[in-house]
Formats: structure tokens, C-alpha cells, sequence
């Protein structure tokens, strides 16, 4: 690595970012074809209008790694010559991407489209592709020096991988780019930077729960961080490298969501990412020199004390989820609008989805997903120590499923009292589906165990 599907995948990735960063909020009006394409024509009718600085840059820089990485595909591990001729196809490609992007933008209302960003956009091609040509070929063969024997790859390490990837993602949604002073300012105005560590707790049961949670997120980067791009000979860090890599990462998170104007950026999730980062390195660590140990295991505890022992921090997990659904307990006792929030809550499953924005879509439904999935892994991580047949096992896990499920179903009732809470069964449908996959994934993650590298 890297190789040219490495580059093509870049490739890939940089212009989903560049389109959909271009079409957020994704709320479109109606617009004919041909009305469209006056108004387009328009555009280059003219000079390109006065624009800020920080658009010109924004655009620039937006189309700099595509064009980096599209001559990549190209001309990765072919004389120089290559490279050179393979310029026009790249700057043409990049240059219609960019026209699709600005025309597309009719269609949304609060999006400007102006030749000077298609400019913008050209001119950060022509710099990816220079970049390349003084040393693309130069850094890719850097990058391969540092190529080591790794050890062999288990179902783990592709679950952290996909977490972390989707944890990037996330962080930085909605992807409305704030870059220039006066918006920084205007957001820090609005409360959204916050520079002093926990500034903003209270009093109160939510901010255990939302530290909680903030720290909670960040488990899995410090399980990763402790055995990426591991060899054989030594296939966990030390505590100290694995919380420093993974503290890079809580760092360029919180950086890149200070550029993102509905994101708060606050100091503290700093503190707590890198607790979390710490923790989920120490858990990794001890987890695999279990499963590394040489001397014959003993059998599994059986006794129902450690059952019950998992099973009340599931329990302890399950109330934090009420918590953290239900708070603030402000109830109504209204019978008309009672009635009407619950005949919401028995309505078609998933519709609510449609009314919504696609973005709400996209950032509410991996939240409750991976909420419910880590009460599914506890759910599963208390049956492991029962020493019972097949068909009772899995009786046993059907059962706490349907648990899992009724702490939904609490949540979405208690809701019904609770404004400003929308009580919903797709919801319960969503996190009962949750709940499933990290049973499934912890159970095959267990079985596993025993033949770690």
C-alpha cells in the first residue's frame, strides 16, 4: 500500500465529500430542465462575480487531493511520461464533475452556483495533478517502506476499522464548512466553541450521561489504535503509543468540527475522547493476553452470580438509555394531546423518516443503532458464562432480546408523556434491530477468541 485501488477508493471518497459537501441541506425546490439550463448559461454570461476568500479556498482546496489522487490511478508505478499525458483526461474529468456539482446547486434554494467556484475547482485540480507530478510517486514509495508483516487479520479488527471510519463520518455531518473569521466568530457566539473544559455542565442527571456517552464513543478508537498496522512479533502497543495515536485521532475530530458550523467544538471532548481512548487501549490489551495465554484455561464460571453480576450493568446501561431519551421529565397530562401522541406513535413504521430531511435521517439513525448495540454486546456478555444446551442458550438469548426490545417500547411510552420528545415505533423497530446485530457480533467475536494471532 498504496496501490492504484488505494487511489481509486481516495478518489471515490473525495468526490462524495466534494458533492455532498456542495449539496447539503439536500432540500430541493422544484425546477424545470430547461429553466435550469438558461439560468446556468447565465452564469458564464459574465465576469465571475466577487467572491470571498475563504470560498475561493474552500473550492480550491476541496478538488486538490481529487486531482492528487485521480493522476494516482493513472499514473502510480508508470514512468513520468505517463503522468504527463494522462493531465487533460484528468483536468477534463475533474472540470465536469465540477460543472455537475454548480449545476445541481440550481435545484437548492440557499446554494449559490457561480463560474468563479467551477475556476476555484479547476485551478485545485491543476495543483493536485502539479503535486503529483513533483512527487506523487516519491511519497507512494515512502509509504510503502513502512510496510511491516502483520499479523493475520480477525473478525474484530474489520468491525473497529468500519467504526472508526463511520465515527469520522459522523463527526463531521452535515459537512456545512465554516472556514472563513466571521463565521468562526459567529459560532462561537452562538455557543457552539466552547474553550474551557466543561464550561457548560450542570447539576443535573443528563451530564453524567453525556460524558458518559462522550467518553463511551471513543472505546473503540483506543481498541483500534492498540492494534492497527500490528506485526506478528508484537501484536498489541503499549498503553502510552496506542493512547497517543488514538488521541491524534479525538484531536483531528475535534478540529474538523470546528469548521463545521452545526457541530459544536468543545474542549472537553477532548479530555473525555482521550479517556475513552485510554480505556478502550486497556481493555484491548488485557483482552488479547487472555487470549493469548498458553496454560490450559479453566472452564467457564457457571454460577448464576456472574450472570446476574452482567446482567445488572446491562440493567444499569438500560436506565441510562431512559435517561438519556426521556430527560427533561416534564409530563403532560393533557387526555386530547395524549391521544394524539400516541395515535403518532402507532403510526406507519419509518414514515417519519420521509417527512424528515435526509440529513436528520442520516445522523439520528446510526446514533440509535449503535446505542442499542452495545446494550445487545452487554445482553450477550452476560449469557456467555451459562453452561447450557444449545437450544436453552438460545432461548435464554431470544429472552434478553425481547428485553432489549421492551426498553424501547418503555422509552417510546414514556415519551408519549414527555415533550418535546416524538414518540415513534419505528424506534422500537430500529433499536430492537440494534440490540441484534451487537448480540450477533459479540457471540461470533467470542467464539473467535480462541484463535487470535
Amino acid at each position: 500500500m498504496p496501490r492504484r485501488r488505494d487511489y481509486l477508493l481516495l478518489v471515490l471518497l473525495f468526490a462524495a465529500v466534494a458533492v455532498y459537501g456542495s449539496l447539503v441541506p439536500l432540500r430541493f425546490r422544484p425546477l424545470g430542465l430547461f429553466d435550469a439550463i438558461e439560468r446556468f448559461k447565465g452564469l458564464f454570461g459574465h465576469l465571475p462575480g466577487r467572491r470571498s476568500l475563504s470560498d475561493w479556498a474552500a473550492n480550491l482546496m476541496l478538488f486538490v487531493p481529487i486531482g492528487y489522487c485521480l493522476l494516482g490511478v493513472l499514473a502510480v508505478d508508470r514512468k513520468r511520461i505517463r503522468a504527463i499525458l494522462c493531465v487533460p483526461g484528468v483536468l477534463a474529468l475533474c472540470a465536469t464533475l465540477s460543472v455537475i456539482i454548480e449545476f445541481t446547486q440550481l435545484w437548492i434554494p440557499i446554494r449559490t452556483p457561480s463560474s468563479s467556484d467551477i475556476i476555484a475547482q479547476c485551478i485545485g485540480t491543476a495543483a493536485g495533478i502539479l503535486l503529483w507530478l513533483l512527487v506523487g510517486q516519491e511519497v507512494t514509495d515512502y509509504l510503502r517502506s513502512f510496510n511491516i508483516v502483520q499479523r493475520p487479520k480477525v473478525l474484530i479488527d474489520a468491525l473497529l476499522r468500519l467504526y472508526v471510519v463511520g465515527l469520522l463520518i459522523y463527526s463531521v455531518l452535515p459537512l456545512d464548512i465554516a472556514i472563513s473569521p466571521a463565521d468562526l466568530v459567529h459560532k462561537y457566539r452562538a455557543g457552539r466553541i466552547s474553550v474551557i473544559p466543561f464550561s457548560d455542565a450542570r447539576c443535573d442527571l443528563v451530564t453524567p450521561c453525556r460524558l458518559f456517552r462522550d467518553t463511551a464513543l471513543f472505546i473503540p478508537v483506543g481498541m483500534l489504535a492498540a492494534t492497527w498496522l500490528t506485526s506478528s512479533k508484537r501484536p498489541v502497543r503499549s498503553l502510552a503509543s496506542s493512547v497517543l495515536l488514538g488521541g491524534l485521532v479525538v484531536a483531528c475530530i475535534e478540529s474538523a468540527q470546528l469548521f463545521v458550523y452545526s457541530r459544536p467544538a468543545a474542549a472537553g471532548d477532548l479530555i473525555t475522547g482521550t479517556i475513552g481512548v485510554w480505556a478502550g487501549a486497556w481493555l484491548m490489551a488485557r483482552w488479547r493476553r487472555q487470549g493469548h495465554q498458553d496454560e490450559p484455561q479453566p472452564a467457564p464460571d457457571s454460577s448464576p452470580h456472574k450472570v446476574w453480576l452482567r446482567l445488572a450493568m446491562a440493567a444499569a446501561y438500560s436506565l441510562f438509555l431512559v435517561i438519556a431519551f426521556c430527560w427533561p421529565l416534564e409530563p403532560i397530562r393533557d387526555p386530547q394531546q395524549l391521544k394524539a401522541r400516541f395515535d403518532g406513535f402507532i403510526s406507519v413504521p419509518f414514515a417519519s423518516l420521509y417527512r424528515g430531511s435526509p440529513l436528520d435521517a442520516i445522523l439520528e439513525v446510526p446514533k440509535k443503532l449503535l446505542l442499542y448495540a452495545l446494550l445487545g454486546a452487554m445482553l450477550a456478555w452476560a449469557a456467555m458464562p451459562l453452561r447450557a444446551p444449545r437450544p436453552i442458550r438460545r432461548l435464554f438469548l431470544a429472552m434478553l432480546l425481547a428485553g432489549a426490545a421492551g426498553v424501547a417500547l418503555l422509552i417510546e411510552m414514556l415519551q408519549v408523556f414527555l415533550p418535546p420528545h416524538v414518540p415513534d415505533v419505528s424506534d422500537v423497530i430500529l433499536c430492537t434491530a440494534g440490540a441484534a446485530i451487537g448480540m450477533l457480533v459479540t457471540l461470533r467475536i467470542a467464539a473467535g477468541r480462541k484463535q487470535l494471532p
